[in-house]
């Protein structure tokens, strides 16, 4: 397995325990970084009786969670982690998150950008008949 010991690892996106923000933070962490997680508390309202019937309901409450379970398995690997909740979109919150970082364990040596940025018109909202 690769060695990272007391590298520092920042990945954003890290909302959905089943994500590939996630599944990069727990990777990241048994090999031995330091793991800074950032997410968006995303506030996302849908009627859950449409969404299941659409199939999309697991996608919506993934949506609408916070990094609370990622947490519970970060912590599975290591101490030496963060979480931060933070648009990493907007400028003043970048800076707040390497300044806390930089604090904390240091200089970010390894980073990976998963945050995503979607609308209420991305496709995954319409059902499959508007797509044809």
């Amino acid at each position: 397995m690769l060695d990272l010991n007391n590298k520092v690892a920042l990945i954003t996106g890290v909302n959905n325990p089943q994500g590939i923000g996630a599944s990069t933070a727990n990777s990241l962490a048994k090999a031995g970084a330091k793991v800074v997680c950032v997410y968006k508390k995303l506030k996302f309202h849908f009627n859950e009786n449409e969404t299941r019937e659409n199939g999309f309901n697991k996608y919506h409450k993934a949506l609408s969670c916070d990094a609370a379970e990622v947490e519970e398995q970060i912590k599975q690997f290591t101490n030496n982690y963060l979480i931060i909740e933070r648009d990493s979109v907007e400028k003043d919150n970048i800076t707040d998150i390497f300044n806390i970082i930089e604090q904390r364990f240091g200089n970010v040596e390894i980073f990976v950008n998963n945050a995503a940025m979607c609308s209420e018109n991305d496709t995954i909202f319409y059902p499959l008949m508007t797509r044809r």
